[in-house]
């Protein structure tokens, strides 16, 4: 457990916070994503019990009452793990660039399986929109698939970039500088 928090908080610490130059290996992004994830699923228990105590909160002040302490703290506890989710962002999508660095793709890559998972994201909505209108016909049920389809292999595809030993697609995109790779 200890070893996991040295690899989480590695991600955080000044010199790989925005770091999008050098590699990461497979160690340092699974490391880190198993201990976000184990961190964001007890935050967000805490979240689910704030939100409901400030969701009633709000309820018993829109019926005349006032917003205890408890209703604050629980307001704080919301935005909290708001801004814990919004900052994990930029450590993750930089590790995540130098791990394609480390399999010997560009970083560029990340940001097209991105751009991909968008498009297909907004092509769902539009297909929910247009099933639920009346005028829909019976087969349109493929407009909701194919995007789903289609982000299904980008992801397929991201995760076997992720899961590639260092140097599979290619020669690993070392550092220009003398620091060392995967340190």
């Amino acid at each position: 457990m200890r070893y996991l928090v040295e690899i989480f908080l590695q991600a955080y610490r000044k010199g790989a916070f925005c770091t999008l130059k050098g590699c990461a290996s497979r160690e340092q992004f699974w490391g880190f994503l198993l201990a976000h994830a184990l961190l964001q699923m007890m935050i967000y228990v805490v979240f689910l019990l704030g939100a409901s105590v400030w969701a009633e909160q709000v309820v018993y002040a829109m019926m005349g009452g006032e917003v205890g302490i408890v209703g604050t703290l629980a307001a704080i506890l919301v935005a909290c793990y708001a801004v814990f989710m919004v900052v994990s962002i930029i450590p993750a999508a930089c590790l995540t660039v130098r791990r394609y660095h480390d399999a010997g793709l560009s970083g560029w890559w990340v940001l097209a399986v991105l751009v991909t998972l968008v498009i297909c994201a907004v092509l769902t909505i539009a297909a929910v929109g247009y099933m639920s209108s009346p005028a829909r016909e019976e087969s349109s049920l493929t407009l909701l698939v194919i995007p789903v389809v289609i982000a299904q292999l980008a992801g397929m595809a991201n995760l076997v970039v992720l899961a590639s030993p260092p140097g599979y697609f290619g020669e690993r995109r070392e550092p220009k500088s003398e620091t060392k790779c995967c340190v």
